[in-house]
């Protein structure tokens, strides 16, 4: 009952107007409430009140309104339901029965309303993206989706169809992880993995929503690079406008050019980020780099790229090669492209997606290498980006640029 001081005979509601009502309710759900007068008379008449914040919460309380008159006014055993419908929200609201007669009475109290009901969670295309859809043990997998009306989420994983944990997954997850970027994960064992997504509203009773999506983790590729012990396998990185990386494992593509700056997160998928431009620090002039990468065949099918000799100084010139094979610069043991002796300047290497045109290195879903050498590694005693360590080596800085977009 909503609850007001009576001011009728004595104030003890021998003439009032009583209304009677829940103390809560929500935006868009009607709210429900009755009212009465206690012995109305041939003089009485009764009016809607409300003060002017309730006014403005609702229209269906038709403040000045005569509410009732006479003998025919709602009684305790007759009593008027009133159903009324809020656009505000808050904890003051108070509606109220004017009555009078020989005397006068008001009876009123107040209402707290709170906000719509959260709908159920809605995800955008209803799915979860993998990208890549498929690859090597090791490699990240990006999870994107967009849900609404989500309190809370909880993933869950199935590989090969045996419920398993999958770090970074299984329990619970941000609703907003899945934009920008994505959720990066990193399974550790190879299998078909099925991700399952369930947000809730966070209502009582509450409401649920669920995604799912599908990716495969393949078999790491084995190295078995030619000439092993060669292989430049760490070094410093320097991006453009000196942005330190610092020690930088230089064994995959996407730690190489999947950041433009030192600071920023990797990129998980090849071929990285456009337009970035690595300094790397060559600790050995001898020594190769080798670095690895996978066409998933999601990528556009127009995407074109080259790899560009970006040092400012003259040399060291560089050879190059994409290869199925980790340190394959010679064409004998199924390199797809190659090229030799670029200096500063030039370009090292042209790529595309088989449908793409141009006389460029066709990379068809797969994995493959990117090879990168000094053509002559004595060159180094003469060349400004190297520097003598002693005994022979010399730590050189190497500057290269990717790039790449689609027709």
């Amino acid at each position: 009952m909503l609850a007001g001081p009576g001011c009728g005979t004595g104030g003890n509601g021998d003439f009032s107007a009583v209304i009677q009502a829940g103390s809560n309710a929500q935006v868009g759900t009607p709210f429900q409430l009755q009212w009465y007068v206690n012995d109305p008379t041939a003089a009485t008449r009764c009016y809607y009140t409300a003060d002017r914040n309730s006014m403005a919460a609702t229209s269906n309380w038709p403040v000045g309104a005569v509410a009732c008159s006479g003998t025919g006014c709602p009684t305790i055993t007759n009593k008027k339901s009133e159903s009324i419908n809020f656009s505000g929200t808050g904890s003051s609201f108070r509606y109220g029965i004017l009555c009078s007669n020989e005397t006068g009475l008001t009876q009123s109290g107040e209402i707290s309303v709170s906000g719509a009901p959260a709908g159920a969670p809605v995800f955008g295309a209803g799915s979860l993206t993998m990208t890549p859809a498929a690859a090597a043990l090791g490699s990240p997998f990006a999870v994107k989706w967009t849900v609404t009306n989500a309190a809370s989420c909880t993933g869950s994983a199935k590989r090969d169809g045996q419920t398993v944990q999958l770090s970074g997954w299984t329990g619970s997850v941000a609703p907003n992880a899945g934009t920008g970027s994505g959720l990066s994960l990193t399974p550790q064992a190879e299998g078909v993995y099925a991700l399952t997504l369930v947000c809730d509203n966070g209502a009582t009773p509450g409401e649920t929503a669920q995604a799912t999506g599908q990716f495969t983790v393949n078999a790491a590729p084995v190295d078995n690079c030619v000439n092993p012990q060669n292989r430049l396998t760490a070094g410093n990185i320097t991006y453009w406008y000196n942005s330190p990386a610092g020690n930088t494992d230089l064994k995959e593509w996407v730690n190489i050019f999947g950041r433009y700056k030192g600071s920023d997160s990797i990129t998980t998928t090849w071929p990285g980020v456009p337009l970035s431009i690595p300094k790397i620090t060559w600790l050995d002039q001898n020594k190769y780099i080798a670095a690895h990468f996978t066409v998933s065949g999601t990528e556009p099918v127009t995407l074109i790229g080259d790899i560009i000799h970006y040092s400012n100084n003259p040399g060291p010139r560089l050879d190059s090669a994409i290869s199925k094979t980790c340190g394959d610069f010679d064409n004998t043991v199924g390199s797809y492209c190659s090229t030799s002796k670029r200096g500063p300047g030039g370009i090292m290497m042209l790529w595309k997606m088989p449908q793409a045109t141009g006389n460029y290195c066709v990379l068809p879903p797969g994995d493959y290498y990117l090879n990168i050498r000094m053509n002559n590694p004595a060159d180094a005693a003469n060349d400004l980006e190297c520097t003598d360590t002693g005994g022979g080596i010399y730590r050189c800085n190497v500057t290269v640029q990717s790039r790449f977009s689609t027709q």
